[in-house]
């Protein structure tokens, strides 16, 4: 089930952020103005976290939390059937606050999912849960990311948003059929006020910040680049099939292989064991590809190679980083504590995003790389701030 729900967050977010900007490069647009556009659009991932308290407030209702989950997806729906009338050759403004609208929509979704998986999930079972959830993400990445670009010039882009427009509403029918999330679950109902006096608890612990802030740093070398590995293959000389058949099928199977593996491991190592491995690993090959671009330019080869091994490193990371903050949050807040975290990562997308396409149109890709990969190490220390749990704990 939260492999389907996955699936659904992971297919606008393929199209959004994987195929359009192919497609606007393919069309001439500059590398620093789609990464402007794509961080301009994940901001409400990164604010997520201001309407939480809502989602929270509906835990233990008759299908609260999952009601929110489907009104959020029919939103995403109605923000993106309007663009079935047009292509993306350009982005005018109207389609960008539409875009915004659907990722309004979509923030709004992802915290109610992975409030459900808190809520139901056992903490020894996180990580594993995680790396499904990873998987779900990345079907629905490959399909609307690399398959997307494969095939919008021989259907046409509205033929694959029609596509997309159905792979969000399919996932629906999966929640429908759970017929143990229509009732209240016992003892999560709460009063306003302790809900109130959970939220200051929140903002008053040391794990709170301390995972907020490394939620928003450390990732910023593989987040800076998966926002541009589109147009960094196309100017390494790939074609746009090439393109799309590495998202469609390399970088999905290499993340979600990653991401599987990930988080059995950080079940058995326990969170920040493996999550510093991770984090370090997948540093140090975005460093590998920045100094490609400087000494390599041009070796299509070599470039698939590196961004292969940094797709299994990012799963590998991600899904011990989430199941870590699972674990700091508390299960009354849930929405709100873990959106947080969420908002963190999302954070580190924006500012590590914006950060590359200023320093890509003065510096290149080598040069920008290699400081954003700076940025992911100095920040590892952060962890050695948490506390060390013994595997399942939480």
């Amino acid at each position: 089930m939260f492999g389907a729900l996955y699936f659904s967050e992971g297919a606008p977010v393929g199209l959004i952020w994987w195929a359009l900007p192919v497609w606007l490069r393919a069309g001439g647009m500059a590398p620093g103005e789609i990464a402007r556009l794509t961080a301009l659009v994940a901001w409400p991932w990164a604010l997520k976290f201001l309407w939480a308290p809502f989602i929270d407030g509906l835990a233990g209702r008759r299908f609260g939390i999952p009601g929110a989950i489907l009104a959020a997806q029919g939103f995403m729906i109605l923000s993106l059937a309007p663009l079935l009338l047009v292509g993306f050759e350009s982005v005018e403004s109207w389609i960008v606050a539409l875009l915004l609208v659907h990722a309004l929509a979509a923030s709004t979704q992802d915290a109610a999912i992975d409030t459900l998986a808190i809520h139901s999930v056992p903490a020894s079972e996180r990580g594993a849960v995680n790396g499904w959830m990873q998987v779900g993400m990345l079907a629905g990445r490959a399909l609307f990311g690399g398959a997307a670009v494969l095939v919008a010039a021989r259907v046409g882009e509205q033929a694959v948003l029609a596509g997309l427009l159905l792979a969000i509403a399919i996932p629906a029918f999966v929640l429908l059929r759970a017929e143990d999330l229509r009732a209240p679950s016992p003892g999560v109902v709460r009063p306003r006020r302790s809900i109130a006096r959970s939220l200051a608890r929140m903002f008053l612990r040391r794990t709170t910040w301390i995972g907020f802030l490394i939620a928003s740093t450390i990732g910023a070398s593989f987040e800076s680049l998966a926002s541009l590995a589109g147009p960094l293959l196309l100017d390494q000389g790939a074609s746009q099939d090439l393109v799309g058949f590495f998202f469609l099928v390399p970088s999905v199977l290499c993340m979600a292989a990653g991401a599987l593996l990930g988080g059995r491991i950080s079940d058995v190592w326990g969170r920040r064991r493996a999550t510093l491995v991770f984090e370090t690993l997948a540093a140090f090959l975005v460093a590998c590809v920045g100094a490609a671009a400087l000494w390599l330019p041009g070796r299509t080869d070599v470039f698939f190679v590196l961004l292969a091994s940094v797709y299994v490193a990012m799963g590998l990371a991600t899904a011990a980083l989430y199941a870590q903050l699972m674990d700091l949050t508390e299960r009354t807040i849930a929405a709100t504590q873990f959106g947080a975290f969420m908002g963190g990562i999302n954070l580190c997308y924006v500012w590590a995003t914006m950060l590359v396409g200023f320093l890509i149109d003065r510096l290149g890709y080598g040069p920008s790389l290699l400081i954003l990969s700076l940025c992911s190490f100095a920040a590892l220390p952060l962890l050695f701030l948490l506390p060390q749990r013994d595997p399942g704990e939480a």
